[in-house]
């Protein structure tokens, strides 16, 4: 049986492990308690390479999460990016009869069930599953196809698959601490629930979470999840180019890359320098920003088209009206706005993370968008176990958590 008080989800990167704690209030309510984030080590490229590093780093800042909250954690949801992420569609048919017929609500229920049952590799994971649209016939793109005349009705489901080794790293480092995962959920589609709005997944968006070591993105068309899957490339390449280019550790690059980088190459900036301290031995050096900026666009730039060819390969990209969403660290990067715009030709903003109450504006930065949406379908999955209770069950777990809740604030303010 479960003890701990709240939901927890946990994000392990390749530069920051990030826990986020929350609660839900039945009926519908969901409130974010606390975001807490660290250095992470023994992760390349978002693939464990050091087990026995990401285990000592998940026994420190559970340990302050726990500290901090007053509670002690059993279990938690995982959300997984990586290279070995991949979104496809899976097609179920239903033949309704040798002629035309009515389609019957227990028509659509028994289709519905049966697109459920995907037929998994068993060298892989689902991640992610959400109804993409349903096809009478010739007919594509119906919502709601109850009361139409056609004979073969089918229904396209949208799954996210990891490779299960890459994920069963993750489990287990977190099993060795003697705690169970919930569930393991697609990183692009939980950035996609911390920052888009239904009127933004229905006219079309796409959403770009740019981290340390991937790139996850999730397109949204009509509603639904139309396109996915991750690349093996993030901000740390973009560290590394300039390291090269300027043959300075990764380190100092990365500094340089905080304090003077950009997305952008301008004209303006081509004879403006920098300086560097690289040590007793080196001294300061100066540094051209222009051609920082040059090194720093090619990189970021040639990111967002693997993605732009990745997902038009698939729908065209004039789909979605809405534009672009960029998540994740590198979404910090000046004029990184302007660059997306060039590359989709669409309206283009930074993701906020707006779908929860109790969430600052610290926290609604677009790095934060991957483990708050993580939450969100947490609390959502707990919802709806709580919703199919028996009745009698969930007023006592109401009155009980009320009870709980007046018992906490009451000790508060006496203390």
């Amino acid at each position: 049986m479960r003890r701990q008080k709240y939901i927890y989800g946990l994000e392990i990167g390749t530069a920051k492990i990030c826990v986020v704690a929350g609660e839900v209030a039945p009926p519908d309510q969901i409130r974010l308690i606390n975001v807490v984030s660290g250095r992470s080590n023994g992760i390349r490229k978002g693939m464990v390479v050091d087990q026995h590093a990401v285990v000592n780093e998940l026994r420190e800042i559970l340990a302050r999460v726990e500290e901090q909250l007053d509670d002690e954690i059993d279990e938690l949801y995982l959300v997984v990016g990586g290279p070995n992420v991949v979104g496809r569609d899976n097609r179920v048919v239903k033949h309704l009869s040798s002629g035309c017929r009515t389609v019957e609500r227990e028509d659509v229920l028994d289709l519905m069930e049966e697109a459920r049952v995907v037929p998994v590799d068993p060298t892989k994971v689902i991640l992610w599953s959400e109804l993409h649209k349903f096809k009478l016939d010739d007919r594509e793109g119906i919502t709601d196809p109850v009361g139409m005349v056609g004979s073969k009705l089918e229904v396209v489901t949208h799954i996210v698959e990891a490779n299960a080794n890459h994920v069963a790293a993750f489990t287990k480092a977190i099993r060795t601490l003697s705690l169970d995962v919930a569930d393991v959920v697609f990183s692009g589609g939980c950035a996609g629930l911390a920052v888009l709005t239904p009127e933004a997944r229905e006219l079309g968006s796409i959403v770009i979470d740019m981290g340390a070591g991937v790139t996850s993105y999730a397109a949204y068309y009509r509603g639904a999840l139309v396109a996915s899957g991750t690349i093996a490339v993030g901000g740390d390449h973009v560290t590394n180019d300039i390291a090269h280019a300027f043959d300075v550790s990764f380190i100092v690059a990365e500094g340089i890359k905080l304090s003077y980088g950009s997305a952008l190459y301008r004209p303006s900036k081509t004879h403006e320098e920098f300086c560097v301290d690289l040590g007793a031995v080196r001294g300061k050096r100066r540094f051209s920003i222009g051609a920082l900026h040059m090194v720093m666009q090619c990189r970021l730039e040639e990111t967002l088209r693997i993605v732009y060819e990745q997902i038009s390969s698939i729908c065209p990209i004039n789909l979605f009206r809405r534009g672009i969403f960029l998540c994740g660290g590198c979404a910090g990067t000046p004029y990184i706005v302007e660059l997306a715009k060039s590359v989709f030709r669409l309206p283009c903003q930074i993701g906020v993370c707006n779908s929860v109450n109790g969430i600052s504006s610290q926290l609604s930065r677009p790095e934060y968008a991957s483990p708050i949406g993580l939450f969100v379908h947490a609390a959502n999955r707990e919802l709806q176990q709580y919703k199919k209770r028996p009745r009698a069950v969930r007023e006592v777990k109401d009155f009980l958590g009320q009870f709980a809740a007046a018992f906490r604030h009451a000790l508060f303010n006496v203390i």
